[in-house]
């Protein structure tokens, strides 16, 4: 165990160094628990990528492993620690205003949190191994790459469609490459990665809105988010959900933190490119993340500010996702078999969907009823979005442009999961009762930010 607690202490490490290097400030220390929970979610999806170059170049290899992470680390570190001599950064606009913020509202923002990690730690002692998707794919994946050595590949030409083999590789690799440290394969990896990243998606939320907003904003957020049982029980499952969810909120956060730096530090972009590229290793509605975020930042950039300012913007974003991107690519073109809602489709069956009424009356019913039911408790959109009208909608001029972005890649994701549902060759109940409220949930944590941004 030691060996694997040592391997996340080096991923946790050159994620922030990483976080150090575009994340221009005058001290590595500004703004720390924002840095530390982007650092280790970052530095686990680097880990991830280099687990999958090891595989493709050396095969199982734990020395070569190793030798490419400290390669990473030691170039990485130097980088950081290098930059951070030059001064000449300016500082960036946070919120101050927070000397009044309610004790009642801390203290329940730390009862919510030690409550919820209870619950999380009583869940898991009684479903060590997640749900049925965990072992069906997430854990099968992991254990396909942990002992078919140089054979690895064949898992993706092996036909077993329903484990969904053309899914990405980064909580597979993560746990893989637990095992390999470790010498053997134990729950406790799935276990690690599924409580650090539930809780950083917490905590996150927390510090971006005590910066960005207040504290009193971060604490009511914190609670609605740690206080929403089946986010909790959406960690327990040891699924990739969480990570997604993550990675989503990471990326909204950053483009408002850049539009706070008043040095203009387009490092954070790049750190946006990252983290949305990350989502996309996660899962593939990562990839639709992408292409939505582009898309509404255009709709909403090019017109506020023009043409010039969203190509710079969208630049160094391609730049932060690229690396990542690439590998997807060959990933998805030469691994990774077709994805199970084309197979079997064609055009004049995917017409006929399109075209029935009654599909779109069903979608929207779902919809609708797990609105209010996903959640699990009387906190839903549904509420969450009429506290925010009772508390008065207050957009800051600097924040408009992000704030309508954010709603509008929200709304545009909500629209491409209908869209999916429309033309899934699978049985529709079936599809939405097994499926969409996972993907609400991925949606949750940035729902309530870009809510608690506007109030």
């Amino acid at each position: 165990m030691l060996q694997f607690l040592s391997s996340l202490l080096i991923s946790i490490l050159t994620g922030f160094f990483t976080v150090t290097i575009f994340w221009r400030s005058r001290s590595i220390f500004e703004q720390f628990t924002i840095k530390i929970c982007l650092s280790t979610a970052i530095g686990l999806g680097i880990s991830s990528c280099i687990y999958f170059i090891t595989l493709l170049f050396f095969g199982n290899s734990v020395r070569a492993m190793f030798t490419f992470e400290v390669l990473t680390f030691i170039p990485v570190t130097l980088t950081a620690l290098f930059l951070t001599k030059d001064k000449s950064c300016t500082p960036e606009g946070f919120c101050s205003d927070n000397k009044h913020s309610s004790k009642l509202l801390s203290w329940g923002y730390l009862l919510a949190f030690v409550y919820s990690f209870f619950s999380f730690l009583s869940v898991i002692a009684k479903y060590r191994f997640g749900n049925w998707d965990a072992w069906l794919i997430w854990n099968l994946h992991a254990k396909f790459l942990f002992i078919c050595g140089n054979n690895w590949k064949d898992y993706f030409h092996s036909n077993l469609n329903w484990t969904h083999p053309d899914y990405p590789l980064l909580l597979p690799g993560l746990i893989a490459r637990g095992w390999h440290y470790i010498g053997f394969e134990t729950f406790f990896v799935p276990i690690v990665i599924a409580l650090i990243f539930t809780f950083c998606t917490g905590i996150l939320l927390y510090s971006s809105l005590s910066n960005l907003k207040s504290k009193n904003h971060g604490y009511l957020a914190g609670i609605i988010l740690l206080s929403t049982p089946f986010f909790i029980k959406t960690g327990t499952t040891l699924c990739a959900d969480t990570l997604i969810s993550f990675f989503l909120l990471a990326t909204l956060i950053l483009f408002f933190l850049y539009s706070r730096a008043s040095n203009g530090n387009y490092g954070l972009i790049v750190l946006a490119g990252i983290t949305s590229s990350l989502g996309a290793w996660c899962k593939n509605e990562g990839l639709l993340m992408i292409l939505i975020i582009l898309i509404a930042r255009s709709i909403i950039v090019i017109p506020a500010e023009g043409w010039k300012t969203y190509k710079k913007e969208a630049l160094y974003f391609i730049t932060g996702l690229l690396p990542v991107l690439t590998m997807i690519i060959y990933f998805k073109m030469q691994l990774a078999p077709v994805n199970d809602l084309f197979i079997g489709q064609n055009l004049h069956s995917i017409v006929l969907k399109l075209t029935d009424p009654s599909r779109y009356g069903l979608i929207l019913s779902y919809y609708v009823k797990l609105g209010w039911l996903f959640t699990k408790s009387i906190i839903n959109p549904f509420t969450v979005l009429l506290f925010m009208i009772l508390a008065g909608i207050n957009v800051e001029k600097r924040d408009k442009i992000n704030t309508n972005a954010s709603i509008l890649a929200i709304v545009f994701m909500l629209g491409a999961y209908f869209t999916m549902y429309l033309v899934t060759p699978h049985d529709l109940n079936w599809h939405l009762n097994s499926s969409l409220n996972r993907l609400f949930m991925q949606l949750w944590p940035s729902f309530i930010f870009t809510c608690f941004m506007m109030i």
